[in-house]
C-alpha cells in the first residue's frame, strides 16, 4: 500500500554479513540511490534510518542503513516494509508512477468523462486500470491499444470514445 508521500519499495529481507546490511525482498530491480527510508508497516510511524550504502549483489539490492550494525539487528527487522518519501524518487520528465494516476479523471477520444482510475495494479499478464463510475466498475490494461502514452496524470485519455465501453462496465459492489 502506497500513499502520494510515501513509496513502499519492499521489504527487508535477508541479512548479509555481520554489519547490519540487508537484502531488499519484494523487488527485481535496482533500489534506488537514496539517503533515507523508513522502516515499518506505515511510514509515518515507521522507524526513519539514514541510508549508507545501496549495492546490487546477486541480482538483488542491498541496503546498509545507520543504527542497524550488527546481523542480529537487521534480522530483527526481517519482512517489514521499506518505504521513501515520493519525491526522492528520481523520474524522468514524461514518467509517472501507478500511485500518480489514482484518482485521475480519464477522457475519452470524443473528450467525454469515462471515469476515474480507482488503481492502477498487476495481475500478472499486464497493468490493469480500475475505471470507477456511477457505482460501476471497468477494467482495461494498460495497454498502447487502449490508453495515449505518454500518461499524464492530469489528462489521461483512452482512444476510443464513450460507445465503445457501454458492454465493459461491470457493477462495483466496493465503491
Amino acid at each position: 500500500m502506497s500513499s502520494k508521500k510515501y513509496i513502499q519499495l519492499g521489504k527487508v529481507g535477508k541479512a548479509h554479513g555481520l554489519k547490519g546490511a540487508f537484502f531488499v525482498s519484494g523487488r527485481d530491480e535496482e533500489f534506488p540511490d537514496v539517503d533515507k527510508v523508513y522502516i515499518g508497516s506505515h511510514p509515518e510511524s515507521g522507524r526513519f534510518l539514514s541510508v549508507k550504502a545501496v549495492k546490487w549483489q546477486s541480482e538483488r539490492s542491498l541496503l546498509e542503513v545507520d543504527s542497524i550494525d550488527a546481523r542480529e539487528r537487521a534480522e530483527a527487522l526481517l519482512h517489514q516494509d521499506i518505504w521513501i518519501e515520493r519525491a526522492q524518487l528520481p523520474l524522468e520528465d514524461d514518467e509517472c508512477l501507478w500511485i500518480d494516476l489514482e484518482g485521475s479523471v480519464v477522457f475519452t477520444s470524443d473528450k467525454l468523462e469515462l471515469g476515474r482510475i480507482l488503481e492502477v495494479a498487476n495481475y500478472g499478464a499486464s497493468d490493469i486500470v480500475e475505471i470507477v463510475r456511477d457505482k460501476k466498475r471497468l477494467s482495461l490494461p494498460l495497454i498502447e491499444d487502449y490508453f495515449k502514452f505518454p500518461l499524464n496524470p492530469e489528462q489521461i485519455e483512452v482512444k476510443q470514445d464513450l460507445d465503445f465501453f457501454t458492454d465493459l462496465w461491470e457493477e462495483d459492489h466496493e465503491t
